[in-house]
């Protein structure tokens, strides 16, 4: 597939005839003109047929095979991927019941339907013949017309072939009347089929020189005959001659006569097109900025464009134009245009950027009005006409001038302009009339009031305006005056900045456009935040996010079938007021506009906006906007919607980046990455203005609207089933009726598949009761565990108690009835101070160790270690006492972990630690222990490791088999605790390794990381 960029394709703007308002009859029509060729698309340069098959594509025939177009993109048929055609040069092509029958030179007859090709098989035709003519009857029979000479009629499976049907002439042609009865003719004679055979038909040829083309029937059955003797026959209905005297063609060489749908008789000729409108034949060649002079063949689609293919330039589109453009002509003319203003006289005047003021008049003649040095500053900025006919002018860096009596004083040609020195701004971008005063809006200083008495009213943002930046004026019906600022919307009444229902609700950008409408609502246009609508108080917006072209509205203006008006940066368009509704009441969610741009005619499709007055709507129901390149005009009234609905087609599929077939079902695996799906709108107006959207039923309750975007992709679609629908808007915003549709089927994975789930269902029923008393041999597994626990805890609870309590009877206690009996005799023999010194000294040493003994036991209890120097150290001192305990090697590494976890969890830690110390000294044997405590990233990793005897791990572990004392379980039921990982590994003479991992309690870490930095 060809996939040629749509910015690629050669346009051209053709003006011919500028200054024409509408095209009646005896005007020379105004063509818009886009071409293609082998740069762009085409795949030769020579067409020799065109055809809209019923589908909705066009059909091009060329000496380098068959291309079908969709607007934007070519895909190419030749003999290098099309194995049924032995040659690439068409010379015609025709649709018959659906299918497109392709005549070759030297390569017979291809048929194509539905994606597919196959050659037709005619008895005594050779596969290299020529074919110069296919079409069908009123019987549905196919007529083929041969290089050679033979006529053959193709009725189903019945072929009838017609020999020199002309007598000796072997140059004659084929050709059908509107009731698809079937003609030939030469020069001298004209023949009829009647079913059996060829007669007379009525038509006198006898009198004629040779034919340049076949004889054309138009509409009303009227036959049109071209000669090379410069001669042009006209045969009514009633088959009479009639001689059309004032026809006179660029050449009487036609290639192509045809009709369009306008009742106009186009000729295709070598030296251009003629189009014959009734009474004026109008020429159209490369002067008129045709590709190419030499046309082959015509086609008109079914939205009114033509279609001309040439002999050396490929392929042309013809389309009428709307829009004016009236700019000066001059090569060092300004055509930067910006005030518009339409006078009391009719007349249009404009202000130039820097290069003065012109006047186009009534009869569309455009000129220079006012320049320097009669106007010391050119750059004008706005332009009013007062009620006194005065022109009021307002400049950039000039402030204020002022022309009394303008029309009759250009006409004399005595101007004297006056600098209005009473308003001291220097640059004013807006002027209006209200109240009798002539108001002034400049770009910093707020407005100028001058009043009929002569006097100056100053209004700026201490005065209540949302800015001194003023771009736009309008009076309204109630004698307020509405001020765009650079900030918003003010109002002024009674000579004060007031307050207005819903101003608080106003976009507050810059207002560039405001307009007031028959049931007083006012519309309202933003720099960049869309149109707005003030009614009854209530503020209702719009953007492009509704389907609004542009969120700049500098323009706004109504015509007389309710559609306003606006132009942007980016074009001019129209928004019927009926859909704006719709959308701000809530039943529409998208609207569409028509849009012109330089795709539709302008020189350049940006507006210019930011000044008052600047638009305007003349009587005569054209719209004027000034540009950045002239003052571009659009007749309303000849503005039609394209009503036609655009086909749409899916034109490919792709399944993770390979193409895969889309004319049935698409069914695809559960593990699929990646379906995109490329479709296109068989409009072709302005193929790049068509919009998109589409909605996946099975996943999508809405349309999605992916405006110009002609491809969709779909990331992991979850298992089910499909139906992808996509519909198109042509330009007019005119939506396809019947959308495109693709089947898709995922498939689930086999574990959610019916019968893989009607499987688990059915072992479950059958397993359901082994099932559940296999759990509750594991419940009751779990409680004994659960009980054995908690009898370990109070056993070790219980000899804690013990302990303590034998370590107080049998040392601390002691102690202190030995004090009692010292002090008592101390007391008794206090008379000898030898003896109670003695006992004295006795109290004080049994005294120091009842100290000992209970700072043994509080140490037992909790170290105080912990408190004083911290977790890490205190870790650090049990490895230095269990080494001086022990003839066991001690290798340890101790990583600070203070205040990793909560403080009264310190201790699980300290005596997880302590508890497999002296389970290693006590029963491992080992002769090193290997001691490693650090932190990692959200945890606390405690490693210890020995070389000892080892023990079974997994049956201590799975059969809690220890029971004595607490060992193991204590260790594992505070790591459980500490919400820590314990992994134990061990094998008999193999060593222990026990690891715990325990984490780090979040808001320590945090407190740790932001202290760190």
């Amino acid at each position: 597939m060809n996939k040629p960029l749509a910015g690629l394709f050669l346009f051209i703007v053709i003006l011919l005839s500028v200054f024409c308002e509408d095209n009646y009859a005896g005007d020379k029509v105004r063509f818009l003109v886009k071409s293609w060729n082998i740069e762009n698309g085409l795949p030769q340069n020579t067409v020799k047929s065109l055809v809209q098959s019923s589908d909705g594509y066009i059909w091009i025939g060329t000496f380098g095979g068959v291309a079908r177009f969709d607007g934007v993109e070519f895909t190419h048929f030749n003999t290098s991927n099309t194995p049924e055609m032995n040659t690439d040069r068409v010379l015609t092509m025709s649709e018959i019941n659906g299918e497109l029958w392709i005549g070759f030179e030297g390569g017979g007859i291809v048929v194509y339907k539905n994606d597919n090709f196959r050659r037709v098989k005619i008895k005594g035709i050779p596969d290299n013949e020529s074919i110069l003519a296919i079409m069908k009857d009123s019987e549905n029979a196919v007529w083929i017309q041969t290089l050679s000479g033979a006529l053959i009629r193709l009725n189903g499976k019945e072929e009838q072939i017609f020999n020199n049907v002309t007598g000796a002439e072997k140059n004659y042609y084929l050709f059908k009347d509107k009731n698809e009865n079937i003609f030939v003719a030469s020069g001298s004679v004209c023949l009829k089929f009647n079913g059996r055979a060829f007669i007379l038909s009525g038509f006198d040829f006898s009198a004629g020189n040779e034919l340049a083309i076949a004889p054309f029937f138009d509409k009303d059955n009227n036959l049109w005959v071209c000669r090379r003797d410069y001669n042009i026959q006209y045969f009514p209905g009633n088959s009479k001659e009639k001689q059309f005297p004032k026809i006179k063609l660029l050449s009487y060489w036609v290639r192509r006569i045809n009709q369009d749908s306008n009742g106009n008789i186009w000729f295709a000729t070598d030296k251009g097109i003629n189009i014959f409108d009734g009474q004026t034949v109008h020429n159209y060649t490369r002067g008129d900025e045709l590709s190419d002079n030499e046309i082959f063949t015509f086609l008109e689609d079914r939205e009114g464009n033509y279609w001309l293919g040439t002999k050396t330039s490929g392929l042309m589109q013809l389309r009428k134009s709307r829009i004016n453009t009236f700019r000066n002509t001059h090569p060092s003319s300004i055509n930067n245009f910006t005030s518009v203003l339409l006078t009391r006289n009719g007349s249009l005047l404009s202000g130039i950027n820097c290069g003065g003021i012109s006047i186009i008049d009534k009869g569309n003649n455009h000129r220079t009005l006012i320049a320097a040095p009669s106007l010391p500053n050119e750059c004008v900025w706005s332009l009013y006409e007062d009620s006194n006919g005065d022109l009021w002018i307002g400049t950039w860096g000039g402030g204020v001038y002022l022309l009394r009596d303008w029309k009759n004083t250009t006409r004399s040609g005595r101007i004297k302009i006056i600098n209005v020195k009473e308003i001291a701004a220097k640059v004013v971008l807006a002027i209006t009339e209200a109240g009798g005063s002539i108001w002034f809006g400049s770009l910093a200083n707020g407005i100028y009031e001058l009043t009929e008495r002569g006097s100056v009213n100053r209004y700026d943002t201490s005065s209540g305006l949302k800015s001194n930046e003023i771009r736009s004026f309008l009076l309204s019906r109630d004698g307020s005056l509405w001020v765009g600022t650079g900030g918003g919307l003010s109002k002024i009444r009674g000579g004060k900045v007031i307050d207005f229902p819903g101003s608080e609700s106003i976009p507050s950008k810059t207002v560039r456009a405001l307009y007031e409408d028959d049931e007083n609502n006012l519309w309202i246009g933003t720099y960049g935040a869309g149109l707005a609508r003030l009614s009854n108080g209530i503020v209702s917006v719009i953007t492009t996010k509704g389907g609004l072209y542009d969120n700049l509205v500098s323009h706004i203006l109504e015509d007389d079938y309710g559609r306003l008006w606006m132009g942007c940066n980016r074009g001019i368009f129209a928004v019927t007021k009926n859909s704006l509704e719709s959308f701000f009441d809530g039943k529409e969610k998208y609207i569409t506009s028509l849009i012109f741009t330089a795709g539709s005619g302008m020189i350049n499709s940006e507006t210019n906006g930011g000044f008052s007055p600047n638009s305007a709507f003349s009587p005569d129901g054209r719209v004027w906007f000034p540009t950045v390149n002239g003052i571009a005009s659009i007749n309303t009234n000849a503005v039609r919607e394209n009503r036609v609905p655009p086909p749409v087609k899916i034109s490919g599929v792709w399944h993770n980046n390979e193409p895969v077939s889309h004319t049935g079902i698409l069914e695809l695996p559960y593990n699929h990455r990646s379906l995109l799906v490329a479709f296109t709108a068989l409009s072709f107006t302005e193929p790049l203005k068509n919009r998109y959207s589409y909605k996946l039923a099975g996943s999508d309750d809405e349309w999605i609207n992916i405006g110009g975007r002609r491809e969709i992709v779909f990331e992991k679609l979850p298992p089910g089933e499909y139906t992808l629908l996509i519909r198109a808007a042509n330009n007019s915003g005119v939506w396809s009726e019947v959308p495109a549709q693709l089947g898709i089927i995922i498939f689930p994975p086999f574990w959610l598949s019916n019968w893989f789930i009607a499987l688990v269902v059915f072992i479950f029923i059958l397993s359901g009761p082994s099932f559940y008393f296999w759990r509750v041999r594991i419940f009751k597994k779990k409680a004994r565990q659960r009980e054995e626990l908690a009898r370990q805890l109070i056993e070790s609870q219980e000899s804690e108690r013990k302990r303590i309590a034998g370590e107080i009877h049998d040392s601390l206690a002691q102690n202190l009835l030995l004090i009692k009996n010292y002090a008592l005799i101390a007391l008794r023999d206090n008379k000898q101070a030898d003896d109670s010194a003695g006992h004295l000294t006795e109290i004080s040493t049994l005294a120091g160790e009842a100290l000992d003994e209970s700072r043994k036991i509080a140490q037992n209890l909790r170290p105080v270690q912990l408190d004083r120097l911290g977790l890490t150290e205190t870790l650090k001192q049990l490895m230095s006492n269990v080494q001086k305990a022990t003839e066991m090697k001690i290798e340890h590494e101790i990583n600070p972990i203070d205040g990793l976890v909560e403080k009264d969890n310190e201790i699980l830690i300290f005596r997880i630690v302590q508890e497999i110390m002296n389970n290693v000294i006590k029963h491992s044997g080992a002769e090193l222990i290997t001691v490693i405590i650090s932190r990692e990233e959200d945890f606390i990793n405690l490693l210890v490791k020995d070389n000892g005897k080892g023990f079974d791990a997994k049956l201590v572990l799975e059969n809690n088999t220890v029971t004595k004392g607490m060992g193991l379980t204590g260790i594992i039921e505070r790591a459980r605790i500490l919400r820590g990982e314990y992994h134990i590994n061990s094998a008999i003479n193999g060593g222990t390794t026990i690891h715990i991992k325990i984490p780090v309690t979040k808001e320590k870490l945090n407190g740790i990381l932001d202290n760190n930095s």
